[in-house]
């Protein structure tokens, strides 16, 4: 609004600023606009999917689930066949940790696991009865792992990009059907722990599965121990994440580009002694540069290579 003084000049006349949390925004630009860049530089990977290494256990559980019980039994069902394992999986990485959720992330359940554990050291769990989390994992990631290509086919029901509730999702997965790349994806992290005898026996026997069984689990197939050389899916893991397997969607060329742009940046930074942050990141593509020394009063130049100029733009 506006006040006129005794002289009659226009003056404007602010209003108190309102939060932005109670600010209307009938046509949803804020949300559409953060989701869709968020969508174009990290496809198939959002705030709630950080965990490498569920990108290669989820794909597995649906291999298992078809080798192990679906064959054998009618009755089988895919959703609990998820929750088993990741329960083992969870509390594996907990005791792998004497107690402790993963230093890189926690996994689904881990408070309720560091808990269980605490109150029962030594004791074997039952997980006939036990439960850490109301949904599993997989209700998180479902739409990552179908956009990544892990399925033939996108299951009945899921015929957008839009993320959909837990409850939904648990109504559209009934009986997933792995690609090639799933396969393959699921094939690696059989070969980090499908020679453990727990892993035979949690089918079998879910309330028989000894700690020390579960903790060599999660010492082998834990969330942070894909960042090891040895871990037999980081490698194709990194391919699927840096796009050369061949993955749907136009938008993992900006995946590929930002991660390109980020290492590009950390190698010019890392001699000088910069830690990499989002003030780094800030600096270097707006201005081509990065402040280092004590106090921050060296200018050191980031040249952007020209191959990386597009991405940098849009960051």
């Amino acid at each position: 609004m506006a006040a006129r003084n005794e002289n009659s000049a226009v003056l404007l006349a602010w209003s108190k600023m309102v939060p932005i949390s109670q600010a209307q925004d009938p046509l949803g630009l804020t949300l559409r606009v953060t989701a869709r860049m968020s969508a174009e530089l990290l496809h198939c990977i959002t705030s709630i999917t950080p965990r490498a290494r569920y990108f290669s256990f989820l794909p597995w559980c649906v291999s298992d689930f078809g080798k192990r019980e679906k064959a054998s039994r009618a009755d089988a069902d895919l959703i609990e066949a998820f929750r088993l394992r990741e329960k083992a999986l969870t509390l594996g990485c907990v005791l792998h940790h004497d107690g402790d959720a993963c230093r890189d992330g926690r996994l689904v359940g881990s408070d309720k696991a560091m808990q269980w554990a605490a109150a029962n050291p030594g004791k074997t769990p039952k997980f006939s009865a036990l439960s850490f989390v109301k949904n599993p994992a997989l209700f998180a990631y479902y739409n990552s792992l179908v956009h990544l290509g892990f399925f033939n086919e996108t299951p009945e029901g899921n015929g957008s990009d839009q993320v959909e509730t837990e409850e939904e999702a648990e109504l559209r997965i009934s009986d997933l059907e792995l690609s090639e790349l799933g396969k393959r994806v699921a094939a690696s992290y059989e070969a980090a722990v499908g020679a453990l005898p727990v892993v035979a026996k949690l089918t079998k026997e879910p309330d028989g599965c000894r700690p020390q069984e579960l903790k060599k689990w999660g010492e082998l197939g834990g969330v942070c121990e894909v960042a090891t050389a040895g871990s037999p899916d980081r490698a194709l893991l990194r391919e699927v994440f840096f796009n050369r397997v061949g993955s749907p969607g136009l938008s993992h060329k900006f995946r590929h580009d930002s991660l390109t742009l980020l290492l590009e940046l950390i190698d010019r930074i890392e001699p000088r002694g910069i830690s990499f942050d989002h003030s780094v990141l800030g600096g270097a593509v707006y201005f081509g540069a990065a402040a280092a020394g004590d106090n921050g009063t060296e200018v050191v130049r980031l040249r952007i290579p020209a191959q990386l100029e597009d991405i940098a733009n849009r960051w």
